[in-house]
C-alpha cells in the first residue's frame, strides 16, 4: 500500500475512501454526497485525485481481502493502518464528520459501515456525541442566517 504523509489530504482521502467502499456498494447518492459535503475542498484535494485514491485503494483492498463481499473488521490492522495516517485531533474530527455524512448518504447504514465508523471513533478517541455536536456547531451559523429578518 502506498504511503502518504501523516495528516495529508491523501491520507484523509484514503480513510474516506474506505468509508465509501465499506459495504462494497458505492452508489450515486454517496458520490453526490461527496460534492454536497464539499469533501474534496474541505480536506484540500482535487476531486480527480480523491477518486484516483479511492479507486486504487479499492483495488488494493480487494486483493488483500480476497473473495469477500464486504469489509470485515476481524483484521483491525487493515483499518488501523489507514486510521494511523490521521493523527491531528482537528483533522480526525473533520474526517469523522465527513464520514458520518457519507455513511448516511444512501439512506441506510449497513452493519459494516456502522462498525467501521464506531471503530474509527474509538481508535481516534472521539465519541458519537462529539461528532454530532461538531456537525450542529457547523450548521448553526447557517441556521442563524436563515432566521435573520
Amino acid at each position: 500500500m502506498r504511503d502518504f504523509a501523516t495528516d495529508s489530504p491523501q491520507a484523509m482521502a484514503r480513510v474516506l475512501a474506505l468509508v465509501l467502499i465499506a459495504d462494497t456498494e458505492l452508489g450515486p447518492e454517496e458520490l453526490l454526497a461527496l460534492d454536497e459535503l464539499s469533501v474534496c475542498d474541505r480536506i484540500g484535494i482535487p476531486r480527480k485525485e480523491f477518486m484516483d485514491i479511492s479507486r486504487d485503494y479499492g483495488a488494493q483492498l480487494a486483493q488483500r481481502m480476497g473473495p469477500k463481499d464486504s469489509l470485515r473488521l476481524s483484521d483491525p490492522t487493515l483499518v488501523d493502518e489507514l486510521l494511523a495516517g490521521v493523527s491531528n485531533y482537528g483533522l480526525r474530527l473533520l474526517v469523522a464528520r465527513l464520514a458520518a455524512g457519507l455513511i448516511v448518504a444512501d439512506g441506510r447504514v449497513s452493519g459494516t459501515e456502522r462498525r467501521l465508523y464506531l471503530h474509527m471513533l474509538s481508535r481516534w478517541g472521539l465519541s458519537e456525541r462529539l461528532v454530532t455536536e461538531a456537525i450542529r456547531a457547523e450548521r448553526r451559523p447557517f441556521a442563524e442566517a436563515l432566521a435573520e429578518p
